[in-house]
């Protein structure tokens, strides 16, 4: 299977320790890798990283990756929190994770700017 994922065995063995270890089954994680081959290629410790800013900062639950096991190819700083703090100001803390990373930057931005008033600036202020 290593080959087939162009992933080392060792690296796909900690990839599933970290997320059995938390709370996901040997089922689940069979699941989210039909749906979402990567999983298995990714850095187990980038993973943990998004895991734990999953559960504890935006306080979801483990088990929203079985709809959307994509959330863990986005990157942490520059898509998953960048995103999730506008909205989190903007509509509040109950869009689905989809939603939130899978549209494009441009409509992210457009959709954005179109929800939040416009602030009235004056010429030389930054």
């Amino acid at each position: 299977m290593g080959a087939v994922t162009r992933t080392s065995s060792e690296n796909m063995q900690k990839v599933i320790g970290v997320l059995l270890s938390y709370g996901l089954t040997c089922d689940d994680i069979l699941a989210m890798s039909k749906k979402h081959p990567q999983i298995l290629q990714y850095n187990h410790d980038s993973l943990e990283k998004k895991l734990d800013y999953l559960i504890e900062e935006m306080g979801r639950e483990i088990g929203e990756l079985l709809a959307f096991p994509a959330f863990l190819g986005y990157k942490l700083e520059d898509r998953i929190k960048h995103r999730y703090e506008v909205k989190k100001k903007t509509i509040g803390e109950g869009m689905s994770l989809n939603k939130l990373l899978s549209v494009s930057t441009v409509r992210f931005f457009k959709k954005k700017t179109t929800s939040m008033p416009m602030k009235n600036t004056v010429d030389g202020d930054d």
